[in-house]
């Protein structure tokens, strides 16, 4: 079991510690609260705009506890929640939702859904760069005539933090993305394996989405340049 996986299935089961760390490979760390994965009253305005941006039959992709799953069911929404950890699907199962799919979305074929929807920097799970364009061909098979993609990711050029500022300038020095991530996740003293995650902003995103016949739509950006966007299919 990773240790994502272990830190639902514990918390959900009552077990501590109640969070985990992401440590980046400059040694950046970030304390992360396990209820936020859970936590079903608090969506931010981007996660409600995602969510009321869902129409027709709907794809949750990497939905972990199934905290957006959740709520859009009870909403009435035909919703399926999609997890390659089989710990997330056996939490979202006993959380009563009601489709769920144990299987990597690069995966899946042969089914088709009006909205795909990627949250919690969802579109970060593609890796690297030279991933994206397969990811986005893969996802428009996927979706029904008019069908989109919702997701959100962040602009790290809205950051001023020295440290972020400095890892996203070395990452523009070796011709990387400047939102290329390499993390790992830390629960309870054991260390996870390394994996990459990618930030795009909306302009990068929009290029890919326009390559892979999507039409690209910012619904909001914040000011620390996190964002929701649309990308219909063509």
């Amino acid at each position: 079991m990773d240790t994502y996986s272990r830190a639902l299935y514990n918390y959900f089961n009552g077990l501590e510690p109640h969070s985990f760390e992401i440590i980046r490979d400059d040694g950046y760390s970030s304390e992360v609260p396990i209820s936020m994965f859970f936590d079903g009253d608090s969506f931010s305005e981007l996660e409600l705009l995602a969510l009321h941006s869902c129409t027709g039959k709907v794809l949750d992709v990497g939905a972990g506890a199934g905290r957006h799953a959740s709520e859009l069911q009870t909403r009435g929404v035909d919703i399926t929640a999609l997890d390659k950890s089989k710990q997330a699907i056996m939490i979202m199962n006993q959380r009563g939702i009601g489709k769920t799919r144990w299987i990597d979305i690069m995966e899946l074929s042969g089914e088709k859904y009006d909205t795909i929807l990627m949250l919690m920097n969802g579109i970060g799970i593609v890796g690297v760069a030279k991933n994206i364009d397969t990811y986005l061909q893969h996802i428009h098979k996927l979706l029904n005539t008019d069908g989109a993609l919702i997701v959100d990711s962040i602009d790290v050029s809205k950051t001023t933090y020295p440290l972020h500022v400095a890892y996203r300038e070395n990452n523009i020095l070796n011709s990387r993305y400047p939102g290329q991530q390499r993390l790992r996740i830390v629960y309870n003293g054991e260390k996870g394996d390394w994996f990459n995650w990618l930030h795009l902003s909306f302009e990068e995103l929009s290029m890919h989405a326009s390559s892979n016949n999507f039409l690209s739509e910012l619904i909001k950006i914040e000011e620390n340049g996190h964002y929701v966007a649309k990308l219909q299919k063509e």
